[in-house]
């Protein structure tokens, strides 16, 4: 039986220029922590003179893709590659989240924070990252 610390285990991140991350070339390094993205609809108001019982009426608006955040370590020849996708000009970039059972979870965005830090061996890098979603992901069974 799996236990909570066990869950993540190879669970593998991968960041790309196009808009469907490859679930093996594009792969970077291993998850260490995520959390999000935190969907929203946008609220609209419609309210007029003929609204119903003078009440205010709304619509469901744009969605907002919310963000995901997340921390993995990987080899610093890496910092390359991540750096060219920070500074990438290309509108349809994407992020892919592949689990051991071949499972992934694959998103449109961009990265919009990074950070580093030494993870104890000289080639191993631990980053912290932003991604800003934009329309919803797209999960496939493993």
């Amino acid at each position: 039986m799996a236990t909570l610390a066990s869950r993540g285990y190879k669970t593998l991140v991968g960041i790309s220029t196009t808009a469907a991350a490859n679930t093996t070339t594009d792969l970077l390094g291993q998850l260490v922590s995520a959390g999000g993205p935190d969907h929203s609809v946008e609220d609209v108001d419609v309210t007029n003179f003929d609204s119903t019982g003078r009440a205010r009426e709304h619509w469901e608006g744009m969605i907002e893709g919310g963000e995901l955040k997340f921390a993995m370590v990987y080899n610093k020849a890496k910092q390359t590659t991540i750096a060219a996708v920070l500074a990438s000009t290309s509108t349809s970039k994407s992020i892919i989240i592949k689990f051991e059972d071949a499972g992934y979870f694959l998103c449109q965005g961009y990265l919009n924070a990074y950070g580093i830090e030494p993870a104890g061996d000289k080639d191993v890098v631990r980053g912290s990252f932003g991604w800003k979603v934009n329309g919803l992901p797209a999960f496939t069974a493993g």
